[in-house]
């Protein structure tokens, strides 16, 4: 895993969350694997592909329904969410989230993969997971808040 994506995109996760949300963080864990590999989804989750001359990932974000709550509720300085409109509101910020959080890590990273494309969001509906093999290595941060849990998935071949 190239260490420059694994230092600017897992903090930026942390960092959103902690400093932009204002949302404690209780624990984070930090796995790798370069073997076979589950990815257990969570209620909303959805993936973002970055390519470069030399950089090719797919990043995961994985929220529980609370968090999401909470992170829609303070991103959009909102009280209360029509229930009509929550799962499309909660699928859209998962990915919102997913752009705040690659974008603002792109910085720190773009210098040495001078033609990196970040492409738009995609949703994941309907899978719980997802089976990860070689040659594909998974760094991934679980964030546990009061509210619920967050995974960060970089997916990258080896």
């Amino acid at each position: 895993m190239k260490e420059t994506v694994k230092y600017s995109i897992l903090p930026q996760a942390e960092s959103f969350l902690k400093d932009y949300l204002d949302i404690p963080i209780s624990k984070i864990e930090e796995s790798y694997c370069d073997d076979e590999f589950i990815l257990n989804l969570k209620d909303y989750n959805s993936t973002l592909r970055v390519d470069g001359d030399s950089l090719h990932i797919v990043v995961i974000v994985c929220f529980e329904t609370p968090l999401i709550d909470i992170v829609v509720k303070n991103f959009m300085s909102i009280s209360e969410i029509d229930e009509d409109e929550k799962e499309e509101l909660y699928l859209d910020a998962t990915g919102e989230v997913m752009n705040i959080i690659v974008g603002l890590s792109n910085p720190k990273y773009i210098k040495k993969e001078q033609n990196a494309i970040m492409n738009t969001p995609k949703k994941i509906i309907g899978i719980r997971d997802i089976k990860i093999k070689k040659p594909y290595s998974v760094l991934q941060d679980n964030i546990y808040t009061e509210f619920g849990n967050m995974n960060i998935s970089i997916i990258q071949n080896k």
